[in-house]
Parts: structure tokens; C-alpha cells; sequence
């Protein structure tokens, strides 16, 4: 087989694992952009009375939904990380596809990083794009001032 007939790349691991990217888009849905936006409801009535002893509250249920800080969705980016790495490597445990796979002309640390990246991207990819969800949600609603950006970046770290 030559290796112009051969394909293996990325996006064709992620396009046969494509439940796991919108399993990990609709769960980050809920917990970054919805989330947020309820959060924030229960903030507006402070900004409507024009209320200046609650801005650390604001500044901290803000930064609280879309930083580091937020326990619920990192335990769900773990629990996702697994998912992902369990799909992306189930062809470990069929004797049979691993035997094919082994056999073709790419070194097996190739596979392993091909395998490694498109695994990241079913999680990474839809974080980032309902943190920027989040984040407009955020400034749509008016709370933008109260953002933190350094926090924000930490916790794209």
C-alpha cells in the first residue's frame, strides 16, 4: 500500500468520533453560556437599584463563571478528557484493528500522536468556543467592566 492511498489524518479521527466533540459542545453549552447568563440574572437587579456595595459580588459571580475557579466545569473537562481519550484509543482493545492499524507504514508513535491531538480537539474546540459564548454573554448582558481578562486567560491555561 503506498502511502498517497494512505490516509490517516486529524480530522478524519475526529470526523469518525464526532459524537464526542457534540457530546462536549452541548455538556460546555450548559455549563459556561447558560450558566453564565443565569448567574448574571440574579446580578442584574443590583446594577437596575444602582447598587455600589454589592460591585465586588458582581465582579466575582463574573469572574467566578468563566475563570479557573469554576469547579463544576473543570470536573467536566476532566470527565470529558477521559471520554475523548477512551474513544480516540478504543481501537486498542480490538485485536483485529490493531493488528491492521500496526501494520500499515506509519511508526506507531505517529499513530499515537495523531490520536493524541484529534482527542484534544473534541474537548479543546468546543470549551473555547462556549468560553467566547460565555464571554459575549457576559458583555451582551452589561457586565463587561466587571470582566477580568488575566483571570480569563489563566484560565485558558
Amino acid at each position: 500500500m503506498t502511502s498517497k492511498n494512505w490516509s490517516s489524518k486529524t480530522g478524519n479521527i475526529l470526523r469518525r468520533r464526532l459524537w464526542v466533540t457534540a457530546l462536549s459542545a452541548v455538556v460546555l453549552l450548559f455549563a459556561l453560556p447558560v450558566a453564565t447568563a443565569i448567574s448574571l440574572q440574579n446580578c442584574r437587579w443590583m446594577v437596575e437599584e444602582s447598587i455600589t456595595f454589592y460591585a465586588d459580588s458582581i465582579a466575582s459571580s463574573v469572574n467566578g463563571c468563566l475563570g479557573s475557579g469554576n469547579i463544576a466545569v473543570n470536573i467536566l473537562l476532566v470527565g470529558l478528557a477521559m471520554l475523548s481519550a477512551l474513544a480516540t484509543f478504543s481501537y486498542l482493545f480490538d485485536k483485529r484493528q490493531t493488528d491492521l492499524l500496526h501494520s500499515l507504514p506509519p511508526r506507531r508513535g505517529e499513530w499515537f500522536g495523531e490520536h493524541t491531538l484529534a482527542g484534544a480537539l473534541m474537548v479543546l474546540l468546543p470549551y473555547l468556543a462556549n468560553l467566547l459564548l460565555a464571554v459575549l454573554v457576559v458583555c451582551v448582558m452589561g457586565f463587561g467592566s466587571w470582566l477580568n481578562v488575566p483571570a480569563l486567560l489563566h484560565a485558558l491555561l
